[in-house]
């Protein structure tokens, strides 16, 4: 063993000493501590008196007296759990259970914990009747909380049998008087309670849940100050002074005990509902909602809390949060139709137009706000194409006669083609001739008919009436500009500038007259002008770029637009406006990058529209496809967002996706029939015939007249190979809608018919009648000859190349004539011509290699149709080519390999791979 040094056994020794002196010096006497912590109370030094008694209890751990007195420090400040900690262990110690037992009683009635209050109460270790009468007393009022009145009663007998009449006594006897109905009179006990104990936190609190019941906030919220002043640390009681507080409108007071309880307690649902309140209140809606869903979260039952909720969140365009909020308080709220009117908004908004129906079918009509709610609902369904409910809420509102509503529903009879607008326009008229709106709904709909001398009487009796009326004077300016009479629509226009120079409508007018005229520096001069009156604006934003590129100042627009961004810079139609900018100067990455700089908040439907604009002008379908999806789940309502997105998802090749839109379209959107027109070519493309067809066969007759349920039709038929019907269709269709497509169809349907002359005589009778009109048929024709007219295909390719010398598929299909009649020169030059101006098609590679491959340029075609079948492999022609030009440059075993895997029932294709296979075997 190694030896300790002697200095190392001198530190030992003084270190041992030092240790024990300290020790010595630091245990102080219990009554010391205890007489510090009193002197502490005595100057209402509670925190300084509880680190005291906290010292002593380290320093005497089984010193019951402290603990005792700690624990009525802590009762008398409502720190309830801590009073119960220190209690507990000091009824343990403790001799005097008399003492401590009714104080710990009361540590668990803070609480609430009325189990351990009834424990106690059936075997208390008290013996005076003072304090079994606090314990059952205080057992009763447990009860009381638990709605057990039956059990708080035989409680309560049991404190009154002690023959004492303690605080808790008193209490238990006033609550009990307040179950059976009788507040009045427990209060007035309770009154003479806390004049008795003016410092019972319990009295005072017990008085303020009386004053609530007979709704006296105002001395409720006194009663909660008081009780709080007395038991600060209490959080219930501080909640309940919160509550009466924001329910007497002292939202400042309030805010101090609700931000102190969030402190202690984030999440608490009842908290987070007043502090949700308070900021409502204050016009702080967005932080209102942050509570208020938090509060929600947590298990908050409020009306209000939800009434806030989806209040805001309807406002934020949160239309789903807002439906679903206020769905749940609408059976409890049934006398607020403000709730009714914004949960039928919110409906409407998420595309629930059958919910959105039914909700507006609860409305009172002769109440005002309900009926100017309901007028102005029948615009929305309008707008969706839901004329018929439109016009049926239009009607209802009228029974609030205000002119705003007759207003509404004689423009809605006009929009849905109803005459009975006019009259419904001309009494609002005959009782206030100047209504402007009533006019211009009446010109508008001379104006749309073509009805001019209607339209005339109109405008010339408001001007009558008004010469210098500016709406009048700008309705007439307009008819002249329709009847082309620029002149005399440009006289009318300076006249309402020199008297307004600010007026909008008559510079825009003005410069549709210049531009009209060739002038087109003033035009966009007068665009310059009405976008710096109004930035931002569709109307003159669209104004300003469409001069300019007519004038050739897009760079100066495009600043334009640019210094409103840079001065408003959170608008986000500004910045789509600038977007726009790019697009027109031909740079749509640019234009793409900018979009994509919005944070989510300002992503809106327009911002998705043109994202999905702009890549579907590149090409990148499945760039738009995304973005028109994020579209349409913005606006729900927009008949135009499913249209692109049907079409996207047809143009993708994901038919079940496309058709699953429509579906939801044709529901949403019952009155408008190009969504059932769509489901139906959707179901044909995907093989289901019969859906097909079931669908075409619920059309309205109207709809059946359509080009698209023609074209539908005839496919139909088409499929089912039941050609003479599909023929009949298609002329129907061509005699209903004539044009080059339709003409087209009619010749498919007869060659799939096999009867490819009379598609012939078809399309040369429309060239007949048409003439240049329909030169594009010429193509057509030229096709259907190239097989059983060849001489003549060849001269309609000709006159075809003579118009357009980059005619691919002339310049293509006239090189397959030229190589039928062994003309190898001519049909490589034309074939050469194709592959300049479509190097990476594979038929036109094909038909230029195989040219090659005839005119003897045998190891030239190789590479040019082996790009060709690489990329149509299952093209039997293709193919077969390609075997041919491998046999030709001694290649057998490929062209072998090539050859077993052409599948065709072409007779004249089967004969060459015969050839081809005699050829290898030779």
């Amino acid at each position: 063993m190694a030896k300790l040094p002697r200095t190392s056994l001198n530190v030992l020794a003084l270190a041992g000493l030092i240790a024990t002196t300290l020790t010595a010096c630091g245990e102080q006497p219990l009554e010391e501590y205890m007489a510090k912590a009193n002197t502490y109370l005595s100057q209402n030094e509670v925190n300084a008196a509880v680190i005291e008694l906290k010292n002593a209890i380290q320093q005497h751990p089984d010193a019951s007296q402290a603990r005792l007195m700690l624990g009525k420090v802590y009762l008398q400040q409502g720190d309830f759990p801590s009073a119960e900690k220190e209690l507990f262990k000091a009824l343990r110690a403790s001799q005097d259970k008399n003492e401590v037992e009714p104080l710990l009683a009361r540590a668990y009635l803070g609480q609430r914990k009325s189990t351990e209050i009834a424990d106690l109460a059936k075997r208390p270790r008290s013996h005076h009747p003072e304090a079994l009468a606090d314990i059952y007393a205080m057992a009763s009022l447990a009860m009381l909380m638990d709605n057990d009145p039956e059990n708080a009663q035989d409680a309560f007998q049991q404190a009154q049998n002690t023959g004492q009449t303690t605080l808790y006594v008193r209490l238990a006897k006033a609550s009990l008087d307040a179950t059976h109905e009788h507040a009045e009179v427990a209060l007035k006990q309770v009154e003479t309670i806390v004049q008795a104990y003016p410092d019972s936190s319990e009295a005072w609190l017990l008085k303020g849940h009386l004053e609530t019941s007979l709704n006296q906030d105002q001395a409720a919220a006194n009663s909660y100050r008081k009780a709080v002043q007395h038991a600060p640390k209490a959080l219930q009681y501080t909640l309940y002074l919160a509550q009466a507080l924001v329910k007497t409108q002292q939202l400042n007071e309030a805010e101090k005990y609700v931000d102190t309880l969030l402190t202690a307690y984030s999440g608490h649902a009842l908290t987070n509902d007043l502090k949700a309140t308070i900021l409502y209140a204050r016009g702080e809606q967005d932080e209102a909602k942050v509570h208020a869903d938090l509060a929600i979260r947590n298990g908050s039952r409020n009306v209000t809390t939800y009434l806030i909720s989806g209040v805001v969140a309807y406002h934020q365009g949160n239309y789903e949060l807002a439906s679903e909020r206020l769905e749940k308080i609408i059976p409890v709220m049934t006398e607020n139709n403000m709730v009714k009117r914004l949960y039928a908004a919110s409906q409407l908004k998420l595309g629930n137009i059958d919910g959105a129906m039914q909700t507006m079918r609860g409305f009172d009509a002769t109440d005002q706000a309900d009926s100017q709610f309901i007028s102005n609902m029948s615009l929305e369904f309008a707008k969706i194409g839901r004329k018929d409910f439109a016009l049926s809420l239009a009607e209802q509102a009228t029974e609030d006669p205000s002119a705003d509503n007759q207003l509404r529903l004689g423009l809605l009879q006009l929009a849905s083609n109803d005459a009975n607008g006019i009259e419904t326009l001309q009494e609002i008229l005959s009782s206030d001739p100047d209504m402007p709106e009533a006019n211009l709904g009446l010109a508008y709909y001379y104006l749309r008919q073509g009805n001019y001398e209607q339209l005339h009487g109109v405008v010339n009796e408001w001007l009558a009436r008004d010469p210098e009326d500016n709406a009048a004077n700008m309705l007439k300016a307009l008819v002249l500009l329709v009847e082309n009479k620029p002149v005399e629509a440009k006289a009318i226009y300076s006249k309402v500038l020199s008297k307004n120079p600010d007026n909008i409508q008559a510079k825009l007018g003005l410069a549709q007259i210049a531009a009209v005229d060739g002038d087109s520096e003033k035009a966009f001069a007068y665009a310059r002008e009405v976008y710096k009156s109004k930035p931002g604006h569709s109307l003159t934003t669209r104004t300003l770029y469409r001069y300019a590129q007519m004038s050739d100042n897009l760079q100066q627009a495009f600043d334009m637009v640019a210094a409103q961004v840079k001065a408003h810079p959170n608008n986000t139609a500004l910045k789509l406006d600038l977007a726009r900018g790019y697009i027109l100067q031909r740079q749509p990455e640019k234009a793409i990058a900018y979009i994509k700089t919005l944070t989510p908040q300002q992503q809106t439907a327009q911002s998705w529209r043109l994202l999905g604009d702009i890549y579907f002008y590149q090409k990148d379908y499945r760039e738009t496809e995304a973005a028109y999806a994020k579209w349409l789940e913005m606006d729900v309502l927009n008949q135009q967002a499913y249209i692109r997105n049907i079409q996207l998802k047809e143009m993708n090749n994901k038919m079940k996706d496309a058709l699953s839109i429509a579906e939801k379209a044709e529901l949403q959107f019952s009155q408008t029939p190009l969504f059932s027109l769509m489901k139906a070519g959707l179901q044909l493309k995907l093989g289901d015939l019969n859906a097909s067809q079931k669908t075409l066969n619920k059309m309205p007759d109207e709809t059946k007249q359509q080009q698209y349920f023609m074209q539908i039709q005839a496919m139909i038929y088409l499929q089912h190979q039941q050609y003479q019907e599909a023929i009949t269709w298609q002329l129907k269709r061509y005699e209903a809608y004539p044009g080059i497509q339709s003409a087209n169809d009619v010749a498919g349907a007869y060659v799939m018919s096999h009867q490819p002359e009379k598609a012939i005589s078809f399309i040369e009778a429309v060239l007949k009648e048409h003439g240049d009109k329909a030169v594009p048929l010429r193509l057509t024709l030229a096709q259907l000859q190239l097989k059983h007219q060849p001489d003549k295909a060849m001269i309609q390719y000709r006159t075809l190349l003579e118009k357009d010398p980059n005619n691919v598929l002339a310049l293509n299909n006239l090189a397959w004539l030229y190589m039928s009649k062994e003309d190898y020169k001519q049909a490589c030059d034309n074939a050469s011509k194709a592959i300049e101006l479509a190097k990476e098609h594979p038929q036109i590679q094909d038909t230029y290699g195989y040219c090659l491959l005839k005119s003897g340029e045998t190891a030239n075609s190789l590479p040019m149709l082996e790009k060709a079948y690489k990329q149509v492999q299952n093209n039997a022609e293709v193919a077969l080519h390609y075997a041919e030009s491998l046999l030709a440059n001694k290649k057998a075993g490929n062209a072998r390999d090539v050859l077993n895997g052409v599948t065709t029932t072409d007779p004249e294709l089967l004969q060459l791979k015969r050839q081809l296979e005699a050829q290898i075997n030779l």
